[in-house]
């Protein structure tokens, strides 16, 4: 793990109902090639596959992905929402709506105006779970 003043923080959110989860990794203002390798390193046990290709990944920032883990890694195989996201309370929440549309894809549940109520109550609930930064672990 790294040893700058502002870590890496990582959570798990269970997105219920469903069976799926969101793992989020909440970048330090001063997102460095260390913690990119640390994130990497990190994605490689939680998920399988390779370090180059989570590595390369981690470029973008700000961004939400799917991952489907090998049934040997951390996760044995299942498919999790990954958000990686500096904590600024606007961009979280502008990153969450585009995991509701993860989640609706995966799911097959529509996001439309007549479906409005889920969406605004999984809304709420993801975002009480990102408020408090003190509250989101570090990345161990």
């Amino acid at each position: 793990m790294t040893k700058e003043k502002e870590p890496v923080k990582f959570k798990t959110v269970k997105l219920l109902p469903t069976l799926w989860s969101l793992d989020a990794y909440v970048i330090p203002s001063k997102y460095n090639d260390q913690h990119r390798k640390d994130i990497a390193s990190d994605m490689v046990t939680r998920y399988g596959a390779n370090y180059e290709c989570y590595y390369e990944e981690l470029e973008k920032i700000n961004c939400v992905i799917n991952v489907s883990a090998t049934k040997k890694s951390k996760s044995k195989g299942e498919t999790r929402i990954i958000m990686l996201v500096e904590y600024d309370l606007k961009t979280i929440v502008h990153e969450l709506l585009h995991v509701l549309q993860h989640l609706s894809n995966l799911s097959g549940v529509e996001m439309s105006y007549d479906a409005q109520e889920w969406q605004a109550c999984m809304l709420e609930y993801l975002y009480g779970e990102f408020m408090d930064l003190k509250k989101i672990p570090v990345l161990k």
